[in-house]
């Protein structure tokens, strides 16, 4: 089924999975090779994303580029000032979303790169922006600002709190971490609930469930409903990415593990020692795979047992989260900012 991974994880929820792969699974993971390289700026940390047969990148220095999701050619390439090392965009309806740490946020049209609203706020932190029924969420420093996305009229703004990641959509909230658990009215920014959660990653939510992971090596489970907490797992002393939600399972990396725990109680499943040490581990998981992306490249395991399938035959750092999307695997290396796409040769375009 021909899907795009229109931003950051995928969905609203952050999952970082795509249910509607079916092209690129398990049974041919092993046989990917390269499609096509293009280069980009060194210090690639925002994730690729991809929508109507293009791939959308924001580099470290501020470049938004667009390629042709098959050949990998430039459509175009824009600068929007500042520099935007954890930038990840979001394309909803042929434009494509962008905050600044410049304290811009920027709306481009997806075909052409030209600008169509710049608003600008104090500070915006280099998050990921977050589209949803006509307002896209930027987190600011400090708050959570909440955009008209076809004029970029400021609708309403937190200025009380510092929120720490990206927010997540799902159950009629919007939940952002700070000192612990919001879930926020999308619609007014007011609070509906807060519930004591640590974490700094981004938050995943699934099956009425908030993810959470924090740099000290925990992951936390609460209640979408109303923020009690279901499970605690400690899993390492380092986690640096948000988790990934398939299949039941709970994807987290730790810098020296990837970790396969049941969603509803926090059971560890299987766990991979296998890839060099992973600073920040991006993740994603579609057709049976799940993917990380460490210090020595990109790995692909079996996300029902673990076994590994693929590794990148360059080993160079990956900071960003990698995405698969109709049949092709999509990913950025840090170092050089190298964009690559991996196919089996049974898929060539």
């Amino acid at each position: 089924m021909s899907t795009d991974w229109p931003r950051y994880h995928f969905d609203l929820g952050n999952t970082g999975f795509n249910p509607y792969e079916n092209e690129l699974t398990a049974a041919n993971a092993s046989l990917l090779q390269q499609a096509w390289s293009r280069a980009g700026d060194s210090y690639q940390e925002g994730s690729p994303v991809v929508a109507g047969g293009r791939l959308y990148i924001v580099s470290h220095y501020g470049q938004v580029t667009a390629l042709n999701v098959n050949t990998g050619a430039v459509v175009f390439r824009v600068r929007t000032g500042g520099i935007e090392s954890d930038s990840t965009p979001d394309v909803a309806d042929g434009v494509v979303y962008i905050a600044s740490p410049s304290g811009n946020v920027i709306a481009l049209d997806g075909k052409t790169g030209a600008t169509l609203w710049t608003t600008h706020l104090d500070t915006v932190y280099s998050e990921p922006t977050t589209v949803w029924d006509g307002l896209v969420f930027v987190t600011t420093s400090p708050g959570l600002a909440a955009l008209n996305t076809s004029t970029g009229q400021v609708v309403w703004q937190r200025t009380d709190l510092y929120f720490l990641s990206a927010p997540a959509v799902a159950n009629g909230s919007l939940y952002a971490l700070s000192d612990k658990l919001y879930a926020l009215d999308p619609e007014t920014g007011t609070t509906k609930w807060t519930s004591d959660l640590s974490g700094a990653n981004p938050l995943v939510v699934g099956g009425g469930i908030v993810y959470s992971a924090d740099a000290g090596g925990g992951v936390w489970a609460v209640d979408g409903e109303g923020g009690d907490r279901l499970w605690h797992r400690q899993v390492g002393h380092t986690i640096q990415t948000a988790p990934v939600l398939a299949g039941g399972l709970l994807y987290v990396s730790t810098d020296d593990t990837l970790w396969a725990m049941d969603a509803l109680t926090g059971g560890a499943v299987w766990a991979r020692r296998d890839f060099d040490y992973a600073s920040f581990p991006g993740l994603a998981a579609a057709g049976g795979v799940v993917y990380l992306g460490a210090n020595d490249g990109m790995h692909a395991y079996d996300a029902a047992t673990g076994k590994p399938l693929w590794r990148s035959p360059l080993s160079d750092q990956i900071y960003s989260s990698p995405l698969v999307s109709n049949g092709t695997l999509y990913f950025a290396y840090y170092i050089s900012g190298r964009v690559e796409a991996f196919r089996p040769a049974s898929l060539r375009r």
